[in-house]
């Protein structure tokens, strides 16, 4: 324990084994996971101290590391509460019980505030029961892991009995490893492995859905692991257990470890981190500011084809001898103008929005995208040229400050994924020495993979939205290759198929 654990829980030390590698290397670097967040010292500072053994018997420890132990914050008030009447009972059980006792009573009579779940409100009458026959706190351990389970079903749902399965299974393929079970028991606690993994998936899609996940994606040079990378050395470890190649197993089942260790922490309470709600709003509104601004550039390229149009309607007209009508041509005239008004409003309000997210993004990242501030820029020119009533070179200037908010789009993503991996939120560190996937944490295609590797979607939804992207590429081919179509717009056209 540490000088700042309460003296009710600082009567003994933790020791954890950790696993060493099956040959004999002069040094050993690895990494060993170790869930203490429902330990009674989470939260506190506790002194940490490495003790190895070699095969001679001598013994040597390092210098004493005062850490302080991560503790988990619960979101809903519910498990909150339920997180707190256990510390009470743990620290100090006879002045806390009659409390606790009143509190628990008072959560057993509004079971809509958890979900009405059956498996908590056992939980919590039990642990009830136990406190009114316990007045003395000589079973303090039981009475504290019932409330903790309480609480952790309802933050998690079924994620967490997901999770404890997948733990199960994780940890009788490590012991088989150890004890040299054969080729076929190793197979089959892979599979069992496997399938406790793919539930596990399922249950974390599930709590948190691909609009939260997809907001943030992996660094161009990194990719953050997912369920298919810990597949494909599952699929390793079995090939090597099949050829009889122990000590490869062995290490292959260490990445394993790491592997899924790294995918717990992905999957932890990052999303609900404000920090990460903001990195992804901020993406949320630049991809809405890209969106908006290729709406108003292909509304200037249509009013620049109709006045291209029309100048060459009142040069034939003159050349014929006719003289276009004096009062139309003022209303055309007049319509015009409050068009080009209009639209450079439009392009102000844009050029503003995106100033403040520069702001947004200096604040939290420190720095702002090239792209960004070359695209106000271009913002600026286009609003001037709207007030002209000048639609070609607003147009230009509309296609620059779109071509650099698209190019900003991934810059921005890879800052904010830097400095929120920067402020040790785990969930948002990729994995390194990795191949880019084009995967999230989930195994969900990010959009980020090379062409070559995309399988269209399936499914009638996905199906449709598919046709409906050849269709639209179709269609800009075919009106780019008409010739009678004005230059600017087969300029425009031109750069849209240079996206495909």
């Amino acid at each position: 324990a540490g000088p700042g654990v309460p003296a009710a829980v600082a009567d003994q030390d933790l020791t954890f084994d950790l696993s060493a590698p099956p040959f004999n290397p002069k040094s050993v670097a690895t990494a060993s996971l170790h869930d203490l967040t429902a330990h009674p010292w989470a939260g506190f500072e506790v002194n940490l101290q490495l003790s190895v053994t070699d095969q001679a018997d001598q013994t040597a420890t390092s210098d004493v590391v005062s850490v302080i132990l991560p503790e988990r914050v619960f979101n809903h008030p519910v498990a909150r509460e339920l997180a707190l009447d256990r510390k009470t009972l743990i620290f100090d059980y006879k002045q806390g019980v009659r409390p606790v006792f009143d509190s628990l009573g008072r959560i057993l009579a509004r079971p809509d505030a958890f979900g009405g779940d059956p498996r908590v409100f056992l939980a919590i009458a039990t642990a009830r029961a136990r406190i009114a026959f316990n007045r003395e706190g000589t079973e303090v351990a039981p009475l504290a892991d019932l409330l903790w389970q309480a609480a952790v079903r309802i933050e998690d749902g079924n994620l967490v009995a997901a999770e404890q399965r997948l733990d199960a299974a994780e940890q009788a393929l490590r012991e088989a490893m150890e004890r040299g079970a054969d080729a076929r028991e190793i197979g089959r606690l892979i599979d069992q492995l496997q399938r406790a993994l793919a539930e596990y998936a399922r249950e974390l899609a599930a709590r948190m859905p691909e609009s939260e996940m997809s907001a943030l994606m992996p660094p161009r040079d990194q990719s953050m692991l997912g369920p298919r990378d810990i597949a494909d050395t599952m699929e390793r470890l079995r090939q090597l257990s099949q050829m009889g190649a122990e000590d490869a197993a062995r290490q292959m089942m260490s990445e394993l470890q790491q592997m899924l260790q790294a995918l717990r922490a992905a999957a932890g309470a990052d999303a609900d981190n404000p920090k990460v709600r903001q990195a992804q709003d901020i993406m949320k509104d630049l991809r809405e500011l890209t969106a908006e601004q290729s709406r108003l550039l292909e509304e200037s390229f249509q009013k620049a084809r109709e006045a291209a149009m029309a100048g060459s309607s009142g040069q034939r007209q003159q050349q014929s001898g006719q003289q276009p009508g004096q009062q139309s041509g003022q209303q055309s005239g007049r319509q015009r103008g409050e068009q080009g008004d209009g639209a450079a409003a439009e392009q102000e309000r844009l050029r503003n929005q995106l100033g403040e997210l520069m702001g947004r993004m200096a604040e939290m990242a420190g720095t702002v995208p090239d792209g960004m501030s070359g695209a106000e820029g271009a913002m600026r020119q286009a609003r001037d040229a709207l007030n002209a009533q000048a639609w070609k070179p607003a147009a230009d200037a509309q296609g620059e400050a779109l071509a650099g908010l698209q190019e900003s789009l991934q810059e921005a993503n890879d800052q904010l994924m830097e400095a929120l991996a920067q402020q040790g939120l785990a969930g948002m560190m990729p994995m390194p020495g990795q191949q880019q996937r084009g995967f999230d944490p989930l195994g969900r295609r990010n959009g980020t993979d090379n062409a070559e590797d995309t399988e269209l979607p399936t499914g009638p939804d996905a199906e449709g939205v598919a046709n409906r992207v050849r269709q639209i590429l179709e269609e800009i081919r075919r009106r780019a290759a008409d010739r009678t179509r004005p230059p600017v717009e087969q300029d425009y056209l031109r750069r849209l198929m240079k996206q495909f």
